[in-house]
């Protein structure tokens, strides 16, 4: 299975309240089932996990579940994160730039996620790359 949704993040390095007790009680699942994205909302900011298996983070090559927050699509963003302050099982987060997140499936086997910036005035916006992952699954 490529993806899980929910709208409350897995597990959040925005200081949401819940923190990653969903994360907690979902991950066993993700991982026996081999869900390679989990999406969410809510927050508003963006950041992508490393894979992650029983809460901790495995080798970028993985095809464990990595958790996405896309949540830079309207409302005010959060506070910018602090840089020095980033969790470990954090590969890439922001609050800085309103935008949009994409997958493209490429074959049975890979997908290339992307979360492109959009800044600028109405008329002359301007979108560019900020962070981008390639995932693999298990062929079935």
């Amino acid at each position: 299975m490529w993806h899980s949704s929910n709208h409350h993040p897995s597990c959040s390095s925005g200081g949401d309240w819940y923190g990653c007790e969903l994360r907690e009680l979902y991950s066993p699942l993700f991982e026996k089932h081999q869900v390679n994205l989990i999406f969410a909302g809510h927050a508003h900011h963006y950041q992508r996990s490393k894979p992650m298996v029983q809460g901790k983070p495995v080798d970028d090559n993985s095809q464990a579940p990595r958790y996405i927050v896309c949540g830079t699509g309207g409302f005010a963003l959060d506070n910018p994160f602090n840089p020095n302050d980033t969790p470990e099982w954090i590969a890439y987060r922001q609050a800085r730039w309103f935008g949009y997140c994409q997958v493209t499936i490429v074959n049975n086997t890979h997908a290339l996620w992307k979360h492109i910036a959009v800044q600028g005035d109405p008329g002359s916006l301007r979108e560019s790359t900020k962070d981008e992952a390639w995932i693999k699954r298990v062929a079935r």
